[in-house]
């Protein structure tokens, strides 16, 4: 399969995938705060904070590590690749013992901090959990099975969601939330590592492997200990000054933002391999022209998000979500989204490069800013501040990337700006005429609410697809290849 249809396919599912996830999150989310209350969904967050920003720690770099040193080998031999997936899990069990040590030393504190008993334990189980589900999937992507991947993640995030669901629907609320994601999380860590049939049981160890992902990994590590979503960073400062109902709030209008960010999520996650694979070969201009691509399409959905929070973000709050508070707070994040979309790619482009030293200072010193400004502002306008903090780094983020690349790459970024004003033009046009429907028919429903969502993505998509040549092309590809 050539590089273009390989893509094309890969990031279809992906999309697909990711969106079913992010429908899943958001009808989820919905009832957790209609049932389990947002003094629970506040708890839930928090522990997932603490559980996120540990397994940064123990990630130890080793998830792009793979993805890059198993993509340099080309299709590469079962025993290679198991030798790689081997020593690099092992690597990862470094930290991930002490760290684990330290929970359990530390376990009165970890439970009042969350403000759940046994908190600790669920940290530590879900820490193993991640690390034996994010090795195999790291795998597959380097592979460059990402549809496989995707299909994974989808599962495990349904899985988790109907399992939490119920859990919560018959009274359990916090314990729900925490009892039923680890349970999907387990569930899916076992069941692709089965389907990966990486034959670990053949692997050997070698100091010379270990050197070649660690060599690459040390910054990686760096990255995600530093970077990666702000919103775990946020929630952490926020339990400092606010209330847990203002942390519900803040995770929810957070994850609304999130959507946007759907493309270039899915792209993201396939311009890394396909550039490493590139860059042995130092194809420089088709990964000039792949970037321009992805940089074209990373902000499909962030546009519209960002039209829509300007015209129904409060209304959108109180019908849905039953909050009178954070449409403010979702405006601003889902301008930031416009700038991180963009980022992301030049993020995972840089890995590809093999220039992870530059990805872990763009993120050092996006999550720098954030830290910095959250501090200064949280205490004087809560989560509104937190919003503005994350925005700013996200902004200074993208600046940070698109001077790494053209001055430490041979790629030359041609920024798309006619696809960016096109997604833009559309997005207003949309927001006109919502804008028009809600002041004309005046409901206050959660079905209208939902029915003018709906409809704003309609008619956002109607244009893109109306006015966008090559997107259309890729589309009828991928669909003739399913038919066929």
């Amino acid at each position: 399969m050539s590089l273009k249809s390989r893509f094309s396919w890969n990031s279809l599912v992906s999309f697909f995938s990711l969106a079913g996830v992010q429908m899943v999150k958001f009808l989820t989310s919905v009832v957790f705060v209609n049932v389990a209350g947002s003094f629970a969904v506040g708890i839930y967050f928090v522990f997932i904070s603490v559980y996120r920003l540990l397994n940064r720690g123990t990630t130890f770099g080793m998830g792009q590590a793979i993805v890059k040193r198993v993509s340099e080998q080309g299709s590469g031999t079962e025993a290679t690749t198991a030798d790689t997936v081997a020593t690099a899990f092992v690597l990862r069990a470094i930290p991930l013992l002490l760290i684990s040590t330290t929970l359990a030393i530390f376990n009165s504190r970890v439970d009042s901090y969350v403000g759940l008993n046994s908190a600790w334990v669920f940290v530590i189980i879900a820490l193993w959990g991640t690390a034996l589900y994010s090795t195999f999937r790291s795998t597959l992507y380097a592979q460059r099975k990402i549809d496989v991947a995707s299909g994974f993640d989808l599962f495990k995030d349904v899985g988790t969601a109907v399992i939490q669901v119920a859990l919560i629907v018959i009274g359990y609320a916090q314990w729900g939330l925490v009892v039923g994601f680890i349970t999907g999380l387990l569930v899916s860590a076992i069941s692709i590592s089965v389907v990966a049939r990486v034959p670990i049981h053949t692997a050997s160890l070698n100091c010379e492997r270990a050197k070649s992902l660690f060599s690459f990994a040390k910054f990686s590590y760096l990255d995600n200990l530093v970077g990666g979503e702000h919103r775990w960073l946020d929630i952490i400062i926020l339990g400092a000054f606010t209330s847990a109902d203002q942390i519900g709030v803040y995770g929810i209008v957070y994850a609304l933002a999130q959507f946007g960010l759907i493309t270039s999520t899915v792209l993201g996650r396939n311009i890394l391999p396909e550039v490493s694979n590139l860059a042995s070969t130092d194809d420089t201009e088709i990964s000039e022209q792949l970037l321009y691509r992805v940089l074209s399409y990373s902000t499909l959905f962030t546009f519209p998000i960002l039209a829509g929070s300007f015209v129904i973000a409060d209304r959108l709050l109180l019908d849905i979500y039953d909050l009178d508070t954070g449409a403010m707070s979702l405006l601003v994040l889902a301008a930031g989204t416009v700038a991180y979309s963009a980022y992301n790619q030049l993020h995972q482009l840089i890995y590809g490069l093999d220039k992870p030293k530059y990805a872990f200072l763009l993120s050092a010193l996006s999550t720098a800013i954030n830290a910095i400004v959250a501090v200064l502002l949280i205490p004087f306008i809560g989560i509104l501040g937190a919003a503005i903090s994350t925005s700013l780094s996200m902004l200074a983020a993208l600046i940070g990337g698109l001077y790494v690349v053209a001055v430490h790459s041979e790629i030359s970024v041609r920024l798309p700006l006619r696809p960016w004003g096109f997604q833009a033009t559309c997005a207003i046009i949309m927001g006109v005429i919502i804008f028009a429907i809600q002041s004309l028919v005046v409901y206050q429903t959660r079905f209208y609410s939902a029915g003018l969502i709906i409809t704003g993505g309609i008619v956002y998509l109607s244009l893109v697809v109306s006015i966008d040549s090559f997107l259309r092309v890729q589309i009828r590809q991928v669909l003739a290849r399913i038919i066929t």
